[in-house]
């Protein structure tokens, strides 16, 4: 009796080591990485380590490097060109695929949540370049994630987890207000007859055609605001731009300039200060040359637009027929043709420039976290998981077969991925229960025994009814094969998550 006593508990202390064991792993990366294949995109820069240079990274964030600050194995200076390479990294999914533990022991096993890493290097002809003793190189991260709380950490390769270095408030990003605008302006941009580049001189120009050239009619209602409501009616907008009776030649009749709806051929200013219209010139029947000339500077400004039709002529036709194409008018039925199809071909522009806006608010980073380095590796800017509304449940994992057998599960990875993607925690279905969160972003990823990859994704944890869970709940987690991980881009696109 008291023999069995003593193995009970040998027994319980042996258990509990195991899930202790078992409980340390979560957040620690098993020693097979499954997605450092992958490769994720390297800045490489060069150049001469005695001068040292400011280097802008694609995000807008730099790395200044000072001269004489790189040094050999062997404690000598490196001198002459030098490569320094730089990998960002922007989610948990990227800190897996380079390799990193987003585990923090300090606290107790503890798990990160990141606002971005980064992976620093330098090298010449092959040989390894650290930085020296009583140096630092400035690292100004462009994070996609603001707010505040965030500190900065540097990976330990040896013991495979963080160490705290040091926090800094986070700087916005101006290029992304001017990104937004450009975005806004392109969407804004949109079902408009005339658009954005099409304008008439001014507003004196509109109350001339609207009130027909009657001056005692304008000069009794200078402030009357029924010639800028029917320019709207067209979609017409007006600059406030000098010029009256300047004419040009057009079809071989003259026209006076002010009083034609005109399309941009170059930047246009909505005023010139201390400028009057010298000279409209017609280069051809579709370019025109406006000449400004100021006073005070003694020089011209010379700016070209395409005459589209006479003010005139555009009033009398019913704005919605203008606006639907509608009109009988010969002679105002092809002056609509040639706004018609030049409106087809300025859709197209406008759908390239909403591409590029989106393309580069993308790469534009929220914010800016600045912090001094004085060795090259791997860096964080993480902070500590707020484990709210956690529930342990007992996990019945169903996984793909692998040639025609079920898997070994002391032989699969798994890792669960949440808060928007950027925290993971690693742990082995081998264990008993599984810690998660009522999180709409989460998905759960395994590394079968082949090294290809299967998933309990997003569209099946949202269908998890959290609200009826509590701790030792079951759940059954049905996972979908998605073969080997050829590259990034292409598992991202497969199993949307982005």
């Amino acid at each position: 009796m008291k023999k069995n006593k003593i193995l009970g508990i040998i027994g319980t202390f042996l258990l509990i080591g195991i899930l202790a064991t078992a409980c340390n792993q979560k957040g620690i990366l098993p020693k097979t990485d499954p997605l450092t294949h992958l490769q994720l995109p390297t800045q490489t820069y060069t150049f001469d380590a005695s001068v040292g240079d400011t280097l802008l990274l694609e995000s807008g964030g730099y790395i200044a490097v000072p001269p004489n600050s790189l040094v050999k194995a062997d404690g000598t200076k490196a001198t002459g060109k030098i490569s320094l390479n730089f990998t960002e990294i922007h989610d948990a999914f990227d800190a897996l695929t380079a390799g990193l533990s987003m585990g923090y022991d300090t606290l107790g096993q503890q798990t990160f949540t990141t606002a971005g890493m980064f992976k620093i290097g330098a090298e010449q002809n092959g040989d390894v370049l650290e930085i020296d003793s009583g140096y630092a190189i400035e690292v100004s991260f462009g994070s996609f994630t603001g707010g505040n709380g965030y500190n900065f950490y540097k990976y330990n390769n040896d013991l495979n987890t963080w160490a705290y270095e040091g926090t800094a408030e986070p700087e916005g990003n101006p290029l992304r207000e001017k990104l937004n605008k450009e975005l806004l302006d392109a969407e804004n941009n949109v079902n408009r007859v005339f658009g954005r580049n099409y304008f008439a001189l001014n507003y004196m120009a509109l109350m001339d055609v609207y009130f027909s050239d009657d001056y005692k009619s304008i000069y009794k209602k200078p402030q009357s605001r029924k010639p800028g409501n029917k320019a709207r009616q067209y979609d017409l907008t007006w600059l406030d731009l000098p010029g009256g009776g300047n004419r040009f030649k057009h079809k071989g009749e003259y026209e006076v300039a002010s009083f034609w709806a005109w399309r941009k051929l170059s930047r246009w200013p909505y005023r010139l200060k201390d400028s009057y219209l010298d000279n409209v010139t017609a280069i051809s029947d579709k370019k025109v040359e406006f000449d400004f000339y100021n006073w005070k500077t003694k020089t011209h400004k010379k700016l070209y637009a395409e005459p589209i039709i006479s003010l005139k002529l555009l009033f009398e036709i019913p704005p919605e027929k203008w606006i639907n194409g509608t009109t009988d008018d010969q002679t105002l039925k092809a002056a609509q043709k040639r706004v018609q199809e030049r409106l087809v071909r300025e859709e197209q522009e406008r759908q390239r420039i909403l591409a590029e806006a989106k393309a580069r608010l993308e790469k534009a980073a929220v914010v800016f976290r600045t912090m001094s380095i004085n060795t090259m590796g791997s860096y964080n800017w993480d902070k500590i998981y707020k484990q709210e509304n956690k529930v342990n449940l007992l996990a019945n994992y169903n996984f793909p077969e692998i040639n025609g057998a079920a898997p070994n599960l002391s032989e699969i990875n798994l890792y669960y991925f949440f808060d928007s993607k950027r925290a993971y925690i690693a742990f082995s279905p081998m264990e008993e229960q599984v810690q998660m969160y009522p999180d709409s972003t989460a998905f759960v990823m395994a590394v079968m025994p082949d090294n290809s990859l299967s998933f309990f994704n997003n569209e099946a944890y949202k269908n998890i009814d959290f609200s009826s869970l509590s701790d030792s709940s079951e759940i059954k987690m049905e996972f979908l094969s998605a073969g080997k991980a050829v590259n990034k881009q292409s598992l991202s696109e497969q199993m949307g998550i982005r």
